[in-house]
């Protein structure tokens, strides 16, 4: 089985691994969790915290929507609906923010954290 894939591939991928509900809840519920613990660190990590900030995560968001409208602009467009609060409420928190390792700090524990309790329930 392949573990890395991109493209048609990787959307093949991951409609194998999450065919069930309760995998797909799972899924739903913590890679938001992922996108803005990645949305609130990665600027930070890059050194900005000012508008610069707001142009990498409109530009990683805009990618990840548009590269799944190529394969199912049904589930691009409920992505639109759950991550735009998602991508709002990091460039907020980054807006406020007076120290950029605290965001980085904050984004990986976010990522850390969905990521691990993700894996546990839905790959174990």
């Amino acid at each position: 089985m392949t573990l890395i894939c991109l493209g048609q591939c990787g959307y093949d991928l991951y409609a194998e691994i999450h065919q069930n509900y309760y995998n797909q809840l799972i899924h739903g519920l913590f890679m938001p969790l992922v996108v803005y613990g990645t949305f609130l660190g990665f600027p930070a990590l890059l050194g900005t915290l000012d508008t610069h900030a707001y142009t990498i995560q409109l530009a990683v968001y805009c990618f990840y929507v548009g590269y799944y409208m190529l394969f199912d602009p049904v589930g691009a467009l409920m992505s639109i609906a759950l991550y735009t609060p998602v991508y709002y409420l990091a460039g907020r928190q980054v807006y406020k923010a007076t120290s950029r390792w605290r965001n980085v700090t904050l984004g990986l524990a976010w990522i850390f954290a969905a990521v691990g309790i993700h894996e546990f329930f839905v790959h174990a």
